[in-house]
Parts: structure tokens; sequence; C-alpha cells
């Protein structure tokens, strides 16, 4: 019996594993999306791991908040994003 919890536990890790890729990869390509939209660049390859987790954090603090203008700086993300993606310098706010 407990070699079948073991199992169950290892199929959650591994579900919950795929949400988090799968998330990512959402983000990363709605995030290049955009910046294509915006400024015409191909910045996928300049979106790593820093930058994505910096946006699902941003993310999920504003998913969380019950006053987002309170919680997030627009001119601490834009300065983030652009130390990355110099053109995101660009888009208008």
């Amino acid at each position: 019996m407990s070699n079948s919890s073991s199992t169950d536990g290892d199929q959650d890790m591994s579900t919950s594993s795929s949400t988090d890729i799968d998330q990512d990869a959402f983000v990363k390509s709605e995030l290049s999306k955009f910046i294509m939209k915006h400024t015409g660049l191909d910045a996928l390859s300049s979106i790593d791991e820093i930058v994505l987790s910096y946006i699902i954090g941003a993310l999920e603090t504003l998913g969380s908040a019950d006053s987002p203008e309170d919680v997030f700086d627009v001119d601490e993300f834009t300065e983030m994003m652009t130390a990355y993606i110099p053109a995101f310098l660009n888009i208008q706010r």
C-alpha cells in the first residue's frame, strides 16, 4: 500500500511540474508576441528563466492584490524589462 501512495505522490509532482512548464511556455510565448507587436523585434531568445520568474511573480501579485496599482510599479517593471530587452523602453505606457 505504501508503494501505491508513493506513486500517487509522484504523479501529483509530475502534474505540478507539467503545469509549471506549460505556464512558463505560455508566458514566454505571450511576452514574445507582445514585444514583437510593440517593437517589431523577436525577443524570444532574450526571455530567460530570470525574466520568466519576474513576470510570473508580477502577474501573481497583480492577480492576488485588492488594489493592483498599489503593488505594481510600472517604472520598476519597465526598468527590469529594458535591462533584458532595450527596445522595451520604446513601448508606450
